[in-house]
């Protein structure tokens, strides 16, 4: 191993000096940290679009780093030999702000620390030697070595949000022996059987992040990766980082119910999973939209897992895929952070850049349908694409152009004062067929590539509680209430990911455990009229059962689940009153408690009554 210039160990000393807390500060360990304020989060959330940026000394190929033959000593003395050939000459924070900027991000997150990246800081940090400003990096000989510190300078310069990725975890410190590799978990009962080991670490990280969030100026999200085994052994870094940079934004990994948004990782749920969450999808990989039965534009995920540099002829998504990921996303209600891995020098592989600069492109001519927005007002995804919102105007994103200029329906009850492309101005013929459906005229060549937005001015309430795209009874008389087709409300902030997830395979919501949160329909009969009700779910806990109410108006049902050894069954549950018009249907569960509820609701039918 080369000699290494200074270690964690012999730090330790010096580091509880240097990152010694004031009495009164230390004293407030113990407080409840605040999450970011409203203010704040309106902020983020009309950004809609970031850049994520993974880079770090790495080689291609990297697998033998990755082994499973290797010993954790084989592969730490890999990492140390690219460590030590780190020289990314071709970096230039000001040409990656001018790309993001270019590419229509508002914002910006680098690594600044990652596991897989040889847990190197790429700052010039005091609590240890693995750092581009260690002399055994080539890069320390820079004037300037300290690549954080020119990228804040470049992203303010832009006007552009800054944010730091930091991981739970390190590959050298000798009291974070609980985690091996990256994601690898920890080993059990570590930080029981050696408390003052894992005190120091939480010491050490704590040390590391004050460096980052006190050296640089306003910071405006913080993204952790990694979790840890008990959030609340996060407390004390997230109250001295919100003392720090009280304004910052902070994501939910290892931040327990004190982050302020929530992140899948490299796919789009397929519903709407509420307010403050943000998808972070990869440029560099293939894309697909997994299949379901008469599925309206499926459920979108990336088929490989790319985060970093993988070569030259790496396969990336296409022009269309990148701008519907992020229609999809902001039609969610959520931001799209698209990622992208540089060089080992510095340098950005053209052919992303290009992808980078097209989507700015687009964004030029149809960023108002993305920022500021909000997600979808209708409770159902069209056929043809996405929708946002923003004040009176909905923006209707055409991913499936009609071929031979047949129109284009749209599910609403309110009146629409003006439909015109946003591209060209041009005003589009509009006609409402029936109480519910409206039917857009688009001609044969769609304005503008890769996805034509038409703008509607509407009348009235388009809020989603309106319910302004009520489910039709269908040509047997009956209504069909899929639970893809349902509006969640009253999920609580920063746990709705748990609550919302959807299944593709079942098209059954799944892991519902808050007694407030409940799926909403919205339905439209042309008469007062008795119905038949039934609800089918299926449950796979024999133990447990869950009573629940299925409400219309002043209608109530009640029910109770039974065990249905995982199949989906009907099960009747007796007859209520539709009203002449617009009427909203919900269930909620009765049963209170942490644990995810054991009914997984497919479909709710109302049949006419005899």
């Amino acid at each position: 191993m080369p000699r290494k210039i200074l270690t964690h160990v012999a730090l330790l000393g010096s580091l509880m000096t240097l990152s010694t807390v004031p009495v009164d500060a230390a004293s407030q360990d113990s407080v409840v940290p605040k999450n970011a304020s409203e203010e704040r989060m309106r902020w983020w959330n009309d950004q809609r679009f970031g850049l994520f940026i993974h880079w770090g000394p790495l080689e291609v190929p990297r697998t033998p780093i990755n082994s499973d033959q290797m010993t954790v000593e084989e592969k730490n003395e890999a990492y140390e030999g690219a460590y030590e050939r780190f020289n990314p000459i071709k970096y230039d924070a000001q040409a990656w702000a001018k790309l993001a900027s270019d590419a229509g991000a508002r914002y910006v997150v680098l690594t600044t620390k990652h596991t897989v990246f040889y847990s190197m800081a790429l700052w010039d940090t005091k609590t240890c030697d693995h750092s581009v400003t260690n002399p055994n990096c080539p890069y320390s000989k820079q004037d300037n070595p300290d690549i954080v510190d020119k990228y804040v300078k470049a992203l303010r310069k832009e006007g552009l949000g800054v944010g730091f990725y930091f991981t739970h975890g390190d590959r050298w410190h000798p009291d974070a022996r609980m985690i091996q590799g990256h994601k690898d978990g920890y080993v059990a009962d570590f930080s029981e059987k050696h408390p003052k080991r894992w005190a120091r670490y939480i010491d050490f990280e704590r040390e590391q992040l004050r460096e980052l969030l006190t050296n640089y100026g306003p910071i405006d999200m913080l993204w952790f990766d990694g979790w840890y085994k008990d959030f609340q052994d996060g407390l004390p870094l997230l109250n001295m980082m919100r003392r720090a940079q009280p304004d910052m934004i902070v994501n939910d990994r290892g931040s327990g119910p004190f982050g302020d948004y929530v992140t899948p990782e490299d796919c789009i749920p397929s519903m709407q999973i509420g307010e403050d969450w943000e998808s972070a999808l990869t440029l560099a990989s293939p894309a697909t939209w997994i299949a379901a039965p008469q599925r309206d534009r499926k459920l979108y995920k990336s088929l490989e897992n790319n985060w970093w540099y993988k070569g030259e002829n790496q396969v990336t998504k296409s022009l269309s895929e990148l701008v519907e990921a992020l229609c999809t996303v902001a039609s969610k209600n959520g931001n799209l952070l698209l990622n992208i891995g540089p060089r080992p020098d510095g340098s950005i592989v053209e052919k992303e850049a290009e992808l980078l600069r097209q989507m700015g492109d687009w964004l030029r001519v149809n960023g108002q349908s993305i920022y500021g927005t909000s997600g979808s007002p209708l409770y159902r995804e069209p056929a043809w694409g996405k929708i946002t919102a923003k004040g009176q105007k909905i923006y209707l994103h055409v991913f499936d152009w009609p071929r031979r200029g047949e129109p284009v329906t749209l599910k609403i009850l309110n009146e629409i004062a003006s439909a015109r492309f946003l591209a060209s101005g041009e005003s589009i013929p509009i006609r409402r067929i029936d109480s519910t459906t409206v039917e857009l005229s688009l001609p044969v060549a769609p304005p503008s590539a890769p996805v034509p937005v038409v703008e509607l001015e509407v009348v009235g309430d388009i809020s989603r509680s309106a319910g302004v795209d009520p489910i039709a009874m269908g040509p047997a008389g009956d209504f069909v209430l899929r639970s893809r087709d349902a509006a969640i409300f009253g999920a609580p902030p920063r746990a709705f990911w748990e609550i919302l997830q959807h299944e593709g395979k079942s098209d059954a919501l799944i892991n519902w455990r808050d007694p407030n949160s409940y799926p909403q329909w919205a339905l439209f009969s042309p008469a007062e009229q008795k119905f038949n009700v039934s609800i089918t779910y299926r449950t796979v806990d024999k133990s447990a059962a869950d009573a629940f109410a299925l409400a219309v108006g002043n209608a109530r049902l009640e029910g109770k689940t039974v065990f249905t050894d995982s199949k989906f069954n009907s099960f009747p549950l007796g007859t209520i009153t539709l009203p002449k018009g617009r009427s909203v249907l919900t269930i909620r569960c009765l049963e209170s408690g942490m644990r995810y509820y054991n009914m997984e609701l497919r479909e709710v039918r109302l049949t006419p009554a005899m």
